[in-house]
């Protein structure tokens, strides 16, 4: 246990320190609830650390000051995420509701504040001689979990529903970034996973789970290294942010669900209030079509519905919805669906022979090689090389014949 109390005052160390490189970056406003969130969890640890080493017993009124803080993790991932996946910072006065349980917790926690000293050392007294309540803090973390968890699951909804619609916007998402978020929902699940374990585990009365309990706490620190890395290197532009998109621009007040309001599962739903007749929908996909065969406007890597729009003279909305309903497919497998088709052509063109498979890929409006093949395998279920190879044996065939 030892090397554990090491450990925790090392993450605890670390995690301060970067809360104030958080505090010190300029878009620390942004990073408000993850700031939070790393600070209260090197608390956390620095607690861990004067309970192992019994430094508790000269500051005897630090006790239980922490334990209302694990009420908070999951109101402030949502709210980080929220925060990171609109690119802006953003307060409501609902969210004043999410911090109820911790209020609570805070009340539930109020009587054993105002114990005097001797009360509170008697306290840890016990503890030390008898251990980990199990029994009695399972409610304590049964409770945490049925907290925490639903914000987790909305967080993970919301991440979804934005990479759905940057899809329905943008043809190209190498350089939409939401790594910090998505690692920080990975890790959190990971986290309340093996926290349920120690619950079931401390039920059944198996030693493990206060070894268990401990390596929790290391994989809390390993949380800290991973999410605040990934906020002090990510840089201010690495986010494209849809709410700067005029068609889904976001007005003070509203929330998330206006930047999602696109999202190709709920087409149907989206434009119920404004159908397009059947004629209308026809011409609107003759002048794409046209715009495409014509134009190529796909070649163009950062090409958006705007631009697709503005090209036709069309809506964006109504754009939009002839692709989903018409051509069923979001705006990006549509515009990566006509480069894959060109790319098709052009790797069989003997006036491409001396391009490399990656500057065929450039050349039709990919912007990496990743994005490339990843598409190409989509609609061919092959890759460029593997296309290319088999055309020339199939065509050195049809020479021999």
């Amino acid at each position: 246990m030892q090397n554990f109390n090491i450990i925790w005052i090392i993450g605890a160390s670390q995690g301060l320190l970067l809360t104030l490189f958080l505090i010190l970056k300029k878009d620390r406003a942004i990073n408000t609830p993850l700031i939070i969130f790393v600070f209260l969890t090197s608390v956390e640890l620095l607690f861990q650390y004067i309970y192992a080493e019994r430094v508790i017993f000269r500051y005897p009124h630090l006790l239980y000051l922490s334990e209302p803080f694990s009420m908070l993790s999951g109101p402030l991932i949502y709210l980080y995420s929220r925060n990171i996946l609109l690119g802006r910072f953003i307060i409501r006065k609902t969210d004043l509701l999410i911090f109820i349980p911790f209020l609570l917790y805070f009340l539930y926690y109020l009587p054993a504040y105002n114990q005097s000293a001797e009360d509170k050392i008697f306290d840890i007294i016990a503890f030390y001689n008898s251990g980990i309540a199990w029994e009695e803090n399972l409610y304590e973390w049964i409770s945490e979990i049925i907290v925490n968890v639903p914000f987790l699951a909305y967080s993970v909804h919301l991440l979804n529903q934005y990479h759905k619609n940057i899809k329905c916007n943008f043809s190209d998402i190498s350089k939409i970034s939401y790594t910090v978020v998505r690692n920080l929902l990975i890790v959190s699940t990971i986290m309340y996973i093996i926290e349920l374990l120690i619950v079931l585990l401390a039920f059944l009365h198996l030693q493990i789970a206060s070894y268990l309990n401990s390596f929790l706490y290391a994989f809390i620190i390993a949380i800290v290294y991973i999410i605040g890395y990934d906020a002090l290197v990510r840089k201010n532009n690495e986010i494209i942010v849809l709410a700067h998109e005029p068609q889904t621009k976001i007005k003070s007040g509203s929330d998330l669900n206006a930047l999602t309001e696109n999202r190709p599962t709920e087409q149907r739903s989206k434009y119920e209030k404004n159908v397009l007749p059947d004629t209308r929908a026809k011409e609107i996909s003759k002048k794409i079509l046209n715009c495409i065969n014509k134009e190529k406007p796909y070649r163009n890597p950062e090409l958006r519905l705007n631009d697709l729009s503005e090209l036709i003279g069309e809506h964006p909305n109504n754009v939009s919805q002839v692709l989903n309903d018409l051509f069923k497919k979001n705006f990006y497998d549509f515009i990566n669906f006509y480069r894959v088709e060109e790319a098709k052509v052009l790797l069989k063109s003997p006036n491409y022979k001396n391009f490399t498979i990656t500057a065929i890929g450039f050349e039709v409006g990919f912007n990496s090689k990743t994005a490339f093949f990843t598409a190409f395998k989509k609609f061919t279920n092959s890759t460029p090389a593997k296309f290319q190879k088999a055309y020339s044996t199939h065509n050195q065939q049809d020479d021999m014949f």
